[in-house]
């Protein structure tokens, strides 16, 4: 009988560890219990099916149950784990109806994360939305029509790309921002820019604010925002993602500082032969060494492979974590990789920051825009701590390159001394980033 392993979590990580311990244990016997209805789904893709960039629900299935069936791994759904007993290795879950248990020799706890809720009165009734599910989206669709009115409360990724799609169905949206927009990933100068944006294209943004109050009967009628009351008909929650860890910590695994469950560079936890990965898992960021939850599906994906080889025999170490995001809004990219200035200076670090704006082509050759890339180094040293970037196409591809020369230790003389390509149609001679990097270099020099 090959290694029993079950994986609790049928999201990114989740799959992702099923799938890598079938690639290193073919005798495995492999199960995983997830508590939705849908075979593994992107997450990331369910702000676009809201607004019909995805054309339907249905394609933002990535792992159909066939592809779980080709592996010979056996999935379970819709099915709630009830309980976690590590020196048994049992697992107890309820499934149709009946309670059922399994036994495992290794364990991987992928639980994921749930939205973030106002604790307001009121946040229960008719009308309040979030956008974690399969299930969430579809109720989204369903219910908002033209002309509804939406107020938005955070400055999230999915809160942004959620109120773009709204805005995209005909609704009448409103952003509430207590801080400002996209805080954890861009400096004030980019959230500035990026509310003017957003304003630009018909959001009514709400700055200094926060939800006070949630008015309604049965269902919502209005919000009270920094005193004023704001009729509307729903009401968005997108502030961020809590971590589910109540069946990790009910079997005495230790939870961190941040509410996830600890893991360390292995995807373990702090009991033997249980690993955990994804929203739920509490691990180290590269730079500042803190520890740090990641929403993001590349970590999940990454850290899921490690946690299922790891879980089958291996020693596979994690993916470094720098925080790499790019987001698409109202027809503007944006990328953070690394700490903005505001963290690195939270985190200790003697910071110098250039922001530059340089063209992607020469300007005799059409087709090319203005990029602004935001670059923070440590002073002195030079070493290059993170960066923001803001245009119209390839942000990915720039965030990328930083994201690599960020994890090679580069200083911003090494990285402005690169030998970049170079065809007009393609690039100038100096790429935005490289700019940014020349800039930079000379400043230090100066202090």
């Amino acid at each position: 009988m090959g290694k029993r392993i079950v994986i609790i979590g049928g999201g990114t990580a989740g799959a992702s560890a099923a799938f890598a311990v079938r690639m290193k244990d073919k005798d495995a016997e492999i199960t995983v219990i997830t508590d939705e209805k849908y075979p593994t789904y992107s997450r990331c893709a369910l702000p676009f099916a809201v607004s019909g960039k995805v054309k339907s629900l249905e394609k933002c299935i990535v792992f159909d149950e066939t592809k779980f069936k080709a592996q010979r791994i056996s999935l379970i759904k819709p099915a709630k784990a009830l309980s976690l007993d590590t020196e048994k290795r049992e697992i107890v879950f309820e499934s149709g109806g009946e309670r059922k248990s399994l036994y495992y020799d290794s364990l991987v706890l992928s639980t994921g994360g749930r939205a973030s809720v106002a604790s307001l009165s009121g946040a229960q009734l008719e009308g309040n939305l979030v956008l974690r599910t399969y299930d969430d989206a579809a109720r989204m669709i369903n219910l908002i029509k033209r002309g509804a009115r939406v107020v938005v409360n955070g400055a999230s990724f999915v809160a942004l790309e959620v109120a773009e799609a709204l805005k995209e169905r005909g609704a009448d949206v409103k952003l509430v921002v207590r801080s400002r927009v996209l805080r954890a990933f861009v400096d004030p100068q980019i959230s500035d820019f990026l509310k003017k944006h957003l304003e630009s294209h018909g959001i009514s943004v709400l700055q200094g604010a926060e939800v006070e109050k949630i008015e309604g009967d049965s269902r919502i009628k209005a919000v009270i925002v920094g005193g004023d009351r704001i009729e509307t008909d729903f009401l968005f929650h997108g502030t961020g993602t809590l971590a589910n860890t109540e069946l990790a910590k009910s079997a005495g695994i230790s939870i961190g500082k941040t509410g996830g469950i600890i893991a360390d560079k292995f995807m373990r936890t702090s009991v033997p032969d249980v690993y955990t990965c994804g929203d739920c898992a509490e691990i180290e960021h590269y730079i500042t060494k803190r520890p740090t939850l990641s929403a993001l599906g590349t970590i999940a994906a990454r850290h899921g492979m490690a946690a299922g080889e790891n879980a089958a025999g291996g020693e596979r170490s994690t993916a470094p974590v720098l925080g790499a995001t790019v987001m698409h809004l109202f027809g503007l990219e944006i990328g953070s990789v690394g700490l903005t200035e505001v963290q690195a200076k939270d985190a200790g670090f003697d910071t110098v920051c250039m922001q530059v704006k340089y063209p992607s082509l020469p300007h005799y050759f059409e087709g090319g825009e203005e990029v602004s890339v935001r670059m923070v180094a440590e002073n002195k040293s030079g070493r290059i701590l993170g960066a923001q970037v803001v245009c119209t196409k390839a942000a990915a591809i720039r965030v990328n390159l930083l994201s690599t020369a960020i994890l090679a230790g580069m200083t911003v003389s090494q990285f402005a001394d690169s030998d970049f390509c170079y065809s007009p149609p393609c690039s100038d001679v100096w790429a935005p980033e490289a700019i940014a990097a020349q800039t930079l270099a000379r400043r230090l020099k100066r202090t």
